[in-house]
C-alpha cells in the first residue's frame, strides 16, 4: 500500500496556483528585464563581470548537474524508482532553462547570446558552455519521457551521469580559464563544484523523500563538506599578502558567506537529528542547504571583487546591484516553475494513460517505513 501512495504522489501533477504563481513571475521578471534595458542598467553593462546573476547561474546549473549525476548513480545502482528519476529529470529540465535566462539576461540583450554560436572557438570554454547547456535540456526533455522504461532509464541515467560531469566540468573550465589567479577559481572549481552540486541535488531528492534517512544523511554530508571546504580555504589563506589573499579576507569579511555557512551547519543539523516522521523538518534542511549555496557564491564572487581587481574589471570597489536583478531573477525561476509543471503534467497524463502495472519491489533507500 505505501508503495502505491508513493508512485501516486510522486506522477501527479502540479496544482493551479503553482502555475499561476510560476505564469505571474515570468511575466512580471520579462518586464522588469525590459526596464533594465531600457535603463542601461542590466549586470552586462556594469564593469563588474560576475554578479549576482552569474552567481545564480552557477547554482541553478549545479541544481541540474547534480541531480543528473547523483539521480543518475542512484538510478543505475537500482537505488530509485523510474516515477522519481523523471521527477528529477524534470527539475533539472526547470533549472537548465532557467539558468539559460540568466545568462541571456547576464549578457545584457538577448542577441548577445548569438556571438558565442557566431564567433565559434574551440578553445573557449564560453563556447563549450553554449553548446553544452541546450543540449541538457534538450536530453532531460527526452529523459523526462522514458525515464519510467526499465530498460530505457538504466541506459538514459548512464547518459546523465556523463553529461551531467561534462556540464560541471566546461563551467569549473570557464571560471579558472578566466580568472585562475583569482579566489572563485580556487574555491568554485571543479572540486568544490562536485561536493556543491551533488549537496543541491540530495537536498531536492529529500524534498520528494523526506521519509528517506540515506538521502537526508547524503544531503547533511554534503552540506558540511561544502561549509568545511569553503571556511578552510577562505579562513586560512586571508591576508597572506597576496592579492588571493587579500580576496580570501574580504570573502572572510562578507557578511552573506558566514550566512551561508550557518545554513549550511543547520540544514546538517536538522537534516541527521530531525525524527523520520517530521518530513517537514527534511524539506527544511533541504531549503536551507538550497539556499546556503547561492549564498556562498555571492559572497566568493562579490568579495573577490571588492578588494583588488581582476583583469575585466575597470576599477575595484564593491560589485553594482540592482534590486530590478532580483525581480529578473524570479522571472527566471518562474519560467523554470513553467517547464516543471509542464513536464510533471506530461508524467501525470502519461501514467494516466499506461496500464496498471504488477507491483515492484523497491530498494530501501526509497521506501522507508516511517514511524507513527
Amino acid at each position: 500500500m505505501k508503495q502505491e501512495s508513493s508512485e501516486g504522489r510522486l506522477v501527479c501533477g502540479v496544482p493551479k496556483p503553482f502555475w499561476i504563481v510560476g505564469a505571474a513571475l515570468a511575466v512580471i521578471g520579462i518586464a522588469a528585464f525590459i526596464f533594465q534595458m531600457a535603463g542601461q542598467s542590466m549586470a552586462g553593462a556594469s564593469q563588474y563581470p560576475w554578479g549576482f546573476y552569474i552567481a545564480l547561474f552557477y547554482t541553478l546549473a549545479s541544481v541540474g548537474a547534480g541531480l543528473l549525476v547523483v539521480g543518475g548513480i542512484a538510478r543505475t545502482a537500482g537505488l530509485m524508482d523510474g516515477a522519481l528519476m523523471a521527477k528529477l529529470y524534470a527539475v533539472a529540465c526547470a533549472a537548465f532553462v532557467a539558468a539559460s535566462v540568466l545568462i541571456v539576461v547576464d549578457l545584457g540583450f538577448p542577441q548577445a547570446i548569438m556571438l558565442a554560436y557566431a564567433s565559434a572557438n574551440p578553445s573557449s570554454p564560453v563556447f563549450f558552455d553554449a553548446i553544452v547547456l541546450p543540449l541538457c535540456i534538450v536530453f532531460t526533455i527526452v529523459a523526462v519521457l522514458l525515464a519510467r522504461s526499465e530498460t530505457a532509464g538504466r541506459a538514459l541515467a548512464v547518459v546523465g551521469i556523463i553529461t551531467g560531469l561534462v556540464l560541471l566540468a566546461v563551467e569549473a573550465w570557464l571560471l579558472t580559464t578566466c580568472s585562475g589567479k583569482d579566489a572563485w577559481g580556487v574555491l568554485l572549481g571543479a572540486g568544490p563544484a562536485l561536493i556543491q552540486a551533488g549537496t543541491l541535488a540530495a537536498a531536492v531528492i529529500v524534498a520528494f523523500k523526506p521519509e528517506s534517512r540515506a538521502w537526508r544523511a547524503l544531503t547533511a554530508t554534503g552540506a558540511l563538506l561544502t561549509a568545511a571546504s569553503l571556511a578552510f580555504d577562505v579562513v586560512l589563506n586571508a591576508g597572506a599578502g597576496t592579492v588571493l589573499g587579500s580576496q580570501f579576507a574580504a570573502i572572510a569579511a562578507h557578511p552573506l558567506f558566514w550566512l551561508g555557512l550557518a545554513c549550511a551547519v543547520v540544514a546538517a543539523v536538522v537534516a541527521l537529528v530531525a525524527p523520520l516522521a517530521s518530513t517537514i523538518a527534511a524539506r527544511a534542511a533541504a531549503i536551507l542547504a538550497v539556499v546556503a549555496i547561492p549564498l556562498l557564491k555571492l559572497a566568493i564572487f562579490w568579495g573577490t571583487q571588492s578588494i583588488a581587481a581582476v583583469p575585466e574589471l575597470e576599477m575595484p570597489g564593491a560589485p553594482a546591484f540592482d534590486i530590478v536583478e532580483v525581480v529578473v531573477f524570479a522571472g527566471a525561476v518562474g519560467i523554470g516553475m513553467l517547464v516543471y509543471a509542464a513536464g510533471t503534467t506530461l508524467l501525470a497524463k502519461r501514467a494516466a494513460a499506461a496500464p496498471a502495472a504488477a507491483p515492484a519491489t523497491v530498494p530501501a533507500i526509497d521506501t522507508e517505513e516511517v514511524p507513527a
